[in-house]
């Protein structure tokens, strides 16, 4: 998918220092980010 607005927010989301989590999963965000909505446009 693309974004088509709301550009600065998945930069902001992308800035966030992140950690390792349970040995495995790198990149996991210290604090957690809340999507508080998004709206999901199907092409044809």
């Amino acid at each position: 998918g693309r974004v088509v607005k709301g550009i600065d927010v998945v930069r902001a989301i992308a800035q966030v220092e992140t950690m390792t989590k349970y040995g495995v999963m790198e990149d996991w965000p210290i604090d957690d980010i809340i999507i508080e909505s998004i709206t999901i446009i199907h092409s044809s």
